[in-house]
């Protein structure tokens, strides 16, 4: 696969996460965050399990550890900001977890002692901006705010490890483990609270498969194919096009509006992820 189709891959799982807003805001108007937690991650464990069956392949052992670091940070991610959304706006939690796009590049210099190109740097800050004008947060900081900056830390984190772990593991194994790692604390989560909602309305349970199928199944399936290939700064710039697609699906179905601002927000995000792609005079 070339660099232009591992991209391709990242886009379409944001789009398909930028979907899943206008699902979640719909199905947790009947059920608590932590049911559909714990419902979409064992959805996908469960399918994923059936068809390691049905098919006679097994999980590749060398997997197991690295997924089940995978899957204990992205249920930190998402739990972590389920929590600050009780706190913030919509708006604020989507610019701050997109931030993770800083965070990438900060932790791999950190961690790696190795600073991306420049292409990227610039890249990186046009999307910030991008990201700005199209969510329009509130500037006031509080817990909500606070609790949402350690997700995109949590999401960063993710998308490192996503790319050194790819690169030499078989993708739905890995895959496989993190949801089903997830799902488990999932089901921890629900022993200590002891109370479990289980969707009645059916855009509810339509939600809940959206979100297990394609919002877990194929989105970390194509985030992770794509990153055998492409390095976590680029990811993380690509994938900054998800509150993008989450404004888009968000006017087509919610009837949400979408300004001047956020418009030229939209076009800065296109412009980073064109930087990051051809910035340095390559073709992919």
């Amino acid at each position: 696969m070339k660099w232009s189709g591992a991209s391709a891959l990242v886009v379409l799982a944001a789009a398909i996460w930028g979907l899943s807003f206008s699902f979640i805001k719909i199905t947790v108007q009947t059920v608590d965050p932590l049911s559909l937690l714990t419902l979409r991650f064992s959805l996908a464990a469960f399918l994923l399990a059936g068809f390691f069956f049905s098919t006679d392949r097994r999980v590749a052992v060398s997997c197991i550890p690295k997924g089940i670091g995978l899957g204990l940070t992205l249920f930190l991610a998402i739990g972590v900001q389920t929590v600050g959304l009780q706190y913030t706006t919509a708006t604020n939690s989507a610019f701050i977890t997109a931030l993770s796009v800083v965070w990438v590049p900060l932790l791999i210099a950190g961690w790696y002692r190795r600073i991306p190109p420049a292409n990227l740097l610039f890249a990186v800050g046009v999307s910030v901006a991008g990201l700005f004008l199209l969510t329009r947060p509130e500037l006031a900081f509080n817990v909500g705010d606070a609790l949402t900056a350690i997700c995109a830390v949590f999401f960063a984190v993710h998308i490192i490890f996503t790319s050194k772990f790819a690169q030499k593991e078989e993708t739905l194994s890995l895959v496989f483990v993190q949801l089903a790692t997830a799902a488990a604390l999932g089901w921890l989560g629900i022993v200590f609270t002891g109370k479990i909602m289980v969707p009645q309305a059916p855009e509810a349970m339509v939600g809940v498969l959206y979100l297990g199928i394609f919002g877990n199944i194929v989105g970390y399936s194509l985030q992770t194919r794509a990153q055998k290939i492409i390095e976590a700064t680029r990811a993380g710039i690509l994938l900054t096009t998800e509150p993008l697609f989450a404004a888009a699906f968000g006017f087509l179905l919610l009837q949400e509006t979408l300004g001047i601002l956020e418009a030229l927000g939209a076009f800065l995000i296109l412009g980073g992820v064109w930087l990051a792609e051809f910035g340095n005079g390559k073709k992919r």
